[in-house]
């Protein structure tokens, strides 16, 4: 909705919009303006004092939730775009009599595969027995194989950035740190509205329980602040459950 202002988008909010509607709206229209009319709608809805930090926390939740699953939908596209690793650039039981330290099943690191590189342009100077001890060059009979492993390499590389700028690849990352921005504004908006009663305290540790480290009361203050967040996440469960 192109056109939406955030009163009309505040209006069509009711009362028991999910929380993907909400956030739909506050990408719609633009993350400040549409929690101001979202905040305000959620006022007007309620009377309690931290009416308008309740709304912030719930939309912070849902783009929270958001967030992960453009992340992890953008991972899947990955793991679809990105080419598969040669099995030619792990050592083979035929690499390991032509080079000191070859170790078969290993993937060829990529200081090998430098190293190698640099050989094959010097290789006929260092072909010469005393400048090419076995222990620390390869055998001049090693050079074809040195020459697969270099142009594999190349090729993967090339292979990997162009799937690095596929357009489903770059769409998915763009949806992706678009939905996190969103998340660390509300963040923001979330850790500078002041909670004006306990309630409210309590909805913004809860809001940060799940993705808090699980310290254990080992007599620190993480200890103590992660039990308080845990305290606070059952105490708002409890009161979801009283209400439905």
């Amino acid at each position: 909705m192109p056109n939406a202002t955030p009163q009309a988008t505040a209006q069509a909010l009711p009362e028991a919009t999910n929380r993907r509607a909400v956030l739909g709206a506050v990408l719609a229209v633009g993350a400040a303006s549409a929690l101001t009319a979202i905040a305000a709608a959620s006022v007007v809805a309620s009377h309690h004092p931290d009416a308008e930090l309740f709304a912030l926390i719930e939309i912070a939740k849902t783009a929270d939730a958001l967030s992960d699953e453009a992340s992890a939908a953008a991972d899947d596209i990955w793991d679809r775009t990105e080419p598969s690793f040669p099995q030619e650039l792990s050592w083979a039981e035929a690499d390991a009599p032509h080079w000191h330290g070859v170790q078969p099943g290993q993937q060829i690191s990529a200081r090998d595969i430098d190293f190698l590189r640099y050989w094959l342009k010097q290789s006929e100077r260092w072909s010469q027995p005393d400048l090419a001890p076995l222990d620390i060059f390869p055998s001049q009979i090693f050079a074809a194989r040195a020459r697969e492993i270099v142009r594999l390499k190349d090729e993967f590389d090339a292979a990997a950035r162009a799937a690095e700028e596929h357009p489903d690849v770059l769409g998915g990352r763009a949806r992706q740190e678009t939905l996190a921005q969103r998340w660390r504004e509300l963040a923001v908006r979330v850790a500078t509205t002041p909670a004006k009663t306990m309630e409210g305290v309590v909805a913004k540790l809860a809001m940060v329980a799940p993705g808090y480290p699980k310290y254990e009361p080992d007599g620190t203050f993480d200890g103590v602040l992660s039990s308080a967040m845990r305290d606070a996440l059952a105490l708002v469960n409890v009161q979801d459950e009283a209400r439905t």
